[in-house]
């Protein structure tokens, strides 16, 4: 009796447990289906063909992986385009600095004429001057490409961090017997904007070293700095070449040099100047122009204030 009493129980329970485990084993193996989908699509990824994931069959409950992993998706491929355009451009730009280089480094190791040598050895200067340079200005840029999304900014004083920056630029303007001036509106008052100091000393740096580059010799290059109502303005301008409207147009593009000003000086810089002063303003919120008029060349930059 004992025995068909637990019979009795215990077979209509395993049966249950064994219907009710393959109902939990389908229902498991349908759920994570979507996971082998998105394994599967994955594998095929690849570093030179990296996409967001799209199926619209995927149930809700994976919406938020998905949307993180998208996210992280274009994240990197920002990260493979701006190595790939920093190797793209360091291949293609170094070439002219390296050969030149090649070139002066032989002149002065057979050059049998002692009064020629300093005059060698000067054009060597420049060569390794110009190369160091464009290093430099291509290292800012990748960085630039990759950092955008993730900078730190602090608040301060425009004015004050300007002044600074001029003192590193004198003696390369004393060279052309430039003047350097930092006019303020109103005097003796703050210009807080929210900025990268890195960035900022950068932008500001870039700027003054392309007005002495492009500037006339025995001219003045005035920098002004005014507070208006919703933003600080930044403006420096130099005696110049006037720069055509069709020009103007492509100034702030990575590379782009104005051809008949580098045919009169080749070691004027390497067209990545204005580019990067562009990427660092529209990482600080700011709006950048250039204007050239009647002999004066300027560019304008507009903070807003903090």
């Amino acid at each position: 009796m004992v025995l068909e009493v637990v019979l009795s129980l215990l077979i209509p329970l395993l049966i249950s447990f064994g219907l009710l485990l393959f109902i939990i084993i389908f229902t498991v193996n349908k759920k994570l289906k979507p996971f082998g989908q998105v394994a599967s699509e994955i594998e095929k990824m690849s570093a030179s063909a990296l996409q967001e994931f799209q199926n619209p069959n995927l149930p809700i409950e994976l919406k938020p992986f998905i949307d993180s992993f998208n996210s992280l998706i274009a994240r990197l491929a920002d990260s493979i385009n701006s190595e790939r355009n920093f190797t793209n451009y360091a291949a293609h730009e170094l070439k002219t600095p390296l050969a030149a280089i090649g070139v002066q480094t032989h002149l002065l190791i057979n050059n049998k004429n002692k009064e020629k040598e300093k005059e060698y050895v000067q054009d060597l200067l420049n060569g390794i001057n110009r190369a160091t340079h464009l290093i430099n200005q291509l290292l800012t840029l990748s960085r630039l490409e990759s950092d955008r999304l993730n900078i730190e900014k602090e608040k301060c004083d425009l004015a004050k961090l300007t002044k600074l920056i001029i003192q590193n630029y004198l003696i390369k303007a004393e060279e052309k017997n430039l003047s350097l001036e930092l006019k303020t509106s109103p005097q003796n008052q703050d210009f807080f904007i929210l900025g990268n100091l890195i960035y900022l000393e950068i932008i500001i740096g870039n700027l003054i070293d392309n007005a002495i580059k492009y500037s006339y010799r025995d001219q003045k290059i005035t920098i002004t700095i005014s507070q208006e109502p919703n933003f600080v303005k930044f403006i420096i301008a130099n005696s110049g070449d006037q720069i055509l409207p069709q020009e103007i147009e492509k100034i702030f593009s990575n590379f782009y040099r104005v051809n008949r000003l580098e045919n009169k000086n080749p070691n004027i810089g390497c067209g990545l100047g204005l580019a990067i002063a562009k990427k660092i303003a529209d990482i600080h919120n700011a709006q950048i122009s250039f204007s050239s008029k009647d002999g004066l060349n300027s560019v304008k930059l507009e903070f807003p204030s903090s």
